[in-house]
């Protein structure tokens, strides 16, 4: 029995040593964090952290990590400041780097879509992919091969529609053809998953969130609303009444082997988030569902 006291209390330690980690045990469990985990992420983040004071702040951790300063950067990890307090704390440093690390390639294209889409309209102009552009190259953009013929696409592009403005599936369709636009975007996500946990670790985690999602693309809030509370499971898979075809729209998200997948499950899931729904919907799975 000693025995297998000193092993549960080793499994927990990091819960044990610190009441505040503790307080958040269950959101970790819930995105299937180990102890041991948390442990090492918590290691990263008091290296970052040098001053000790139990947050910090996106320059301390781009300089820690090494990774460049633009402004595209800055919007990535603005995301984690969830209070606005221009600090980041260990629950949103987890929870942050963990969705956007475990993001298949398809996924990863609509959050950049998302940081341009300001007022949450669903459409982008041709002026905010340029911008997106210049800030995803920094300092590079005007020396830069890649950048400036993917600028030119732009214009291209852009001459050939009527209306200057662009939606998700539109984008997407057009970033798979010119995967250039966003290299800097997936090479960030790379360098963050090396730095932090190991290529290896974020790779397991990212098949983890399928599972979890049923396959469809569902966002780390909703996730673990699902995970910590039964009761928010059927809020996810209410279909809005103006919307009953919805539920047939949510196909498997990562259905292709190179991670490209529909985005009519992530317009439905959008427009659900919109009218202030719970989280996301979710379609039963696609097989074996009764």
């Amino acid at each position: 029995m000693g025995v297998c006291w000193g092993q549960a209390k080793v499994k927990d330690q990091i819960y044990f040593e610190n009441a505040v980690i503790a307080q958040w045990k269950s959101q970790f469990e819930a995105l299937k964090l180990k102890d041991v985990d948390v442990q090492k992420l918590y290691e990263v983040y008091t290296k970052i952290d040098q001053d000790g004071s139990g947050s910090i702040s996106l320059w301390e951790m781009l300089e820690h990590l090494q990774l460049q300063r633009n402004k595209f950067t800055k919007r990535v990890f603005s995301i984690m400041d969830e209070d606005n307090s221009g600090e980041i704390d260990f629950r949103e440093f987890v929870i942050a780097l963990w969705n956007y690390c475990t993001l298949g390639k398809a996924a990863l294209i609509l959050f950049a879509f998302d940081l341009y889409d300001n007022d949450n309209s669903g459409k982008i102009d041709i002026d905010e992919i340029k911008l997106m552009l210049k800030e995803v190259y920094g300092k590079d953009v005007s020396n830069s091969q890649q950048a400036q013929m993917v600028m030119g696409k732009i214009q291209k592009f852009s001459e050939s529609k009527a209306d200057e403005e662009i939606g998700k599936e539109e984008f997407s369709d057009f970033v798979r053809r010119n995967p250039a636009l966003l290299y800097p975007a997936f090479q960030l996500q790379m360098t963050l998953q090396r730095k932090t946990m190991g290529l290896g670790f974020w790779e397991q985690l990212a098949n983890t969130r399928v599972e979890l999602s049923e396959g469809n693309f569902i966002s780390v809030t909703a996730l673990l609303q699902v995970q910590i509370s039964k009761a928010a499971f059927d809020s996810l898979i209410e279909i809005d009444s103006d919307a009953p075809n919805a539920g047939n729209k949510l196909q498997k998200f990562y259905h292709a082997a190179d991670g490209a997948g529909s985005t009519d499950a992530y317009h439905a899931m959008q427009k659900h988030e919109a009218n202030g729904q719970a989280g996301e919907a979710l379609s039963k799975r696609a097989q074996g569902a009764g």
